[in-house]
């Protein structure tokens, strides 16, 4: 008998690069490995965002439907910033979807939500009227998050509130997700007697791989033979979760150490902010910084030395794991860290695949960047091995599709 699994989205964007590698890809792979499960994808996006992004909306269906997984999308999702700060308007807008949700869901046998607010309904939903298995995939800390961005205080009513529903979640869901094995343990920590799996972002390794063809072409042509490329890929800012001022300084202090070193970003970033911030720390011929389709990045992760993810410290840094470090790791690249992601730092301490720099200590720090440097080709198997067996799309479906089925 098939099951009947519903894939939850609120409030989310559909152009989205984390929605393509980690919602559809994910789903493609499990769908096509299993005749048994029909999967639909439940959507609610703001008003706004299910008209001015209709085309994305259009296409993200089509691929969805070509891989036979159904689509439901309504503009129905209550924008955050109004309704979630205030447990007032919170709890209208959760009486709001819940009702909708439980006219909606009932025919399902899974409900994977994605997201603390999709997880709440859903898990509140399962204790007062036996809804069935949930799954709370919350990706990171909420609560914490706003002590990082600022807008809550730890002393703030609401952030209190939104511990206690934190909890609620956690208990009420037949299952939760932890993304970082710190992750799991602070999910843990929260209820102890709650069922928290182990199941990390996912990345997709027969398009992010080792090219030693494409490794060579690229440093030929542009000149880097014999250089140290530190590589950054992402989304960059100031005064953000990547800020770009970190990076900077932690760039400026590997120059000093290293005069090979030179650094690629690979971001859809403002450059021109980046750039002004880069040529207050850097040489203008020790940098570049492009842009890339998602099918070219591993020519230019093939052609670097070295993967980077360092942050500023922050309420929910102790399990910050982000998928760039998967992406690193599937092309071969060790990973520089700081204490700041704890997510990371954890995972090349227990497979070598890495070193975490921390800037306060400047001994310690050349010390380690040098040894690290000398070990680049040393790590790079260690590196793609445990992205196979850890992070590749296959392993993370079937992780997934365990839950599905048998719990």
């Amino acid at each position: 008998m098939k099951q009947e699994v519903c894939y939850f989205l609120y409030n989310e964007r559909p152009s989205s690069g984390l929605i393509n590698s980690q919602v559809l890809s994910l789903l493609k792979e499990i769908k096509s490995s299993s005749l048994d499960l029909n999967i639909t994808v439940v959507a609610f996006w703001q008003f706004w965002i299910y008209f001015k992004y209709r085309a994305e909306l259009a296409e993200m269906t089509s691929k969805l439907r070509g891989m036979g997984v159904r689509v439901k999308s309504f503009p129905f999702a209550i924008p955050e910033r109004f309704f979630f700060s205030n447990r007032f308007p919170l709890m209208l807008a959760r009486v709001l979807v819940s009702l909708f949700v439980l006219v909606s869901f009932k025919k399902y046998d899974v409900i994977h939500s994605r997201g603390y607010f999709s997880s709440l309904i859903t898990s509140d939903l399962k204790k007062w009227l036996g809804f069935p298995k949930i799954l709370f995939d919350g990706r990171s800390l909420y609560p914490l998050e706003h002590i990082t961005i600022g807008t809550w205080k730890e002393t703030d009513p609401i952030f209190k509130y939104w511990k206690d529903l934190e909890k609620r979640i956690i208990e009420n869901s037949t299952y939760s997700i932890g993304v970082s094995r710190p992750l799991v343990d602070e999910l843990k920590r929260i209820s102890p007697k709650a069922k928290v799996c182990y199941i990390p972002c996912c990345v997709d390794t027969q398009r992010l791989y080792y090219s030693e063809e494409q490794r060579n072409l690229i440093r030929d042509k542009m000149d880097w033979k014999d250089k140290h490329v530190i590589v950054y890929l992402g989304s960059l800012n100031i005064d953000f979760w990547n800020d770009i001022n970190i990076y900077g300084s932690y760039f400026k202090r590997i120059a000093e150490i290293d005069q090979s070193a030179f650094f690629l970003i690979v971001t859809n970033s403002d450059t021109e902010v980046l750039k002004v911030v880069l040529r207050s720390s850097l040489p203008v011929n020790s940098f570049k910084i492009i842009s890339s389709k998602y099918d070219d990045l591993y020519k230019w992760l093939s052609a670097s030395d070295a993967g980077i993810q360092v942050m500023k410290p922050i309420a929910d840094g102790f399990s910050r794991l982000g998928v760039k470090v998967a992406e690193y790791l599937a092309c071969g690249l060790p990973i520089i860290v700081n204490s700041n992601v704890g997510g990371a730092a954890a995972i090349l301490k227990e497979h070598d695949t890495g070193v975490e720099l921390n800037i306060e200590d400047p001994e310690l720090f050349k010390s380690k960047y040098m040894t690290f440097i000398g070990r680049f080709d040393d790590m790079r198997q260690k590196c793609m091995t445990l992205a196979e067996k850890e992070f590749s799309i296959r392993v993370v479906s079937d992780r997934y599709k365990k839950i599905y089925r048998n719990g």
